[in-house]
């Protein structure tokens, strides 16, 4: 089996390997994904080559099932140009498959498109997304929509845990309590609390004004990684977040936000609602709440007139 693309953090481990020497121990196994830590409790992906680009992660083709390989308590380590997995994944690791994708760019966007995408976004989630996790807090509190059916209890306490960190972030008085009920709220390998945040912190790290680098950083003070209460996957998820960094489904959405394509911008949120059963559908959401809040950014309108005058 053949390595497809890696990032650099990828890479970087595996050149500094000995031959023999581990890369790390198996954390879990799915259908597609392998996750492994290293002696640094960062968290390492080997991937399908059906799964999005994304730091800290390699991507293999000749695999369908990780699970009929790959076992609790395999080793990996390095052999020469390959990684092996136990006796039963062994990987080529092959030169020039570097991603780069993985910064989240930071781009002076007019307010204008990102309003016309907002719209295109309130029609699909409409029409194309499942319901669950942050769905209906957005359709609630953005778009004024009651559910003909009932929203269940933890959709409900979503939105009010949603409700109440957007009220810190607009009245510019984030309360930890608030980003901690957030955090690690929801069932299932990364929470919907988590998803919706990564999604939000994501899209504010890609407009570089004074106001909102100030709201991105007031949040990322009062996450203490290794002390937050959520699952091991979710953790590196957010740790990836605060780093600027994102995998490339979610940096393609964000990207489309500021771009006056409507067939990219749909294409783009199909992409997104791939990653996970429902992560894909709370990221956007996040996005998507991040892109409100910087349109109703007095300070950011007025920076960009500044910048056109």
């Amino acid at each position: 089996m053949q390595g497809l693309s890696y990032d650099y953090h990828f890479i970087d481990l595996f050149r500094r390997l000995k031959d023999g020497e581990e890369a790390g121990h198996i954390h879990s196994i799915f259908q597609r994904v392998v996750n492994f830590t290293d002696g640094e409790h960062n968290m390492f992906s080997v991937a399908t080559k059906d799964i999005d680009n994304a730091p800290y992660t390699l991507r293999i083709d000749g695999v369908a099932d990780f699970r009929d390989l790959v076992s609790e308590g395999d080793k990996l380590y390095r052999d020469g140009n390959r990684l092996m997995v136990g006796d039963g994944l062994s990987i080529t690791i092959v030169e020039n498959r570097l991603w780069i994708g993985n910064c989240i760019e930071k781009s002076k966007v007019d307010p204008m498109i990102i309003a016309k995408n907002i719209e295109y976004f309130n029609e699909m989630i409409l029409n194309c997304s499942p319901m669950g996790g942050a769905k209906y807090s957005y359709l609630k509190n953005i778009l004024g929509i009651d559910m003909i059916e009932g929203p269940s209890l933890i959709e409900k306490e979503l939105s009010n845990r949603i409700e109440r960190f957007l009220y810190g972030i607009y009245e510019y008085d984030i309360k930890v309590k608030d980003l901690n009920r957030l955090i690690g709220f929801g069932v299932g390998l990364t929470p919907s609390g988590d998803d919706f945040l990564v999604g939000f912190l994501s899209a504010l790290n890609s407009i570089d004004t004074e106001y909102i680098n100030n709201i991105f950083d007031g949040i990322v003070e009062l996450i203490d990684i290794e002390d937050i209460s959520t699952t091991d996957i979710s953790k590196q998820m957010i740790r990836i977040a605060i780093d600027g960094q994102a995998r490339e489904y979610i940096s393609g959405f964000i990207r489309a936000f500021s771009e006056a394509d409507r067939d990219g911008f749909i294409h783009s949120y199909r992409n997104i609602l791939r990653i996970g059963s429902s992560s894909g559908m709370d990221i956007s959401i996040g996005i998507a709440m991040a892109f409100h809040f910087i349109l109703d950014t007095k300070n950011w309108r007025l920076e960009d007139e500044e910048d056109i005058g």
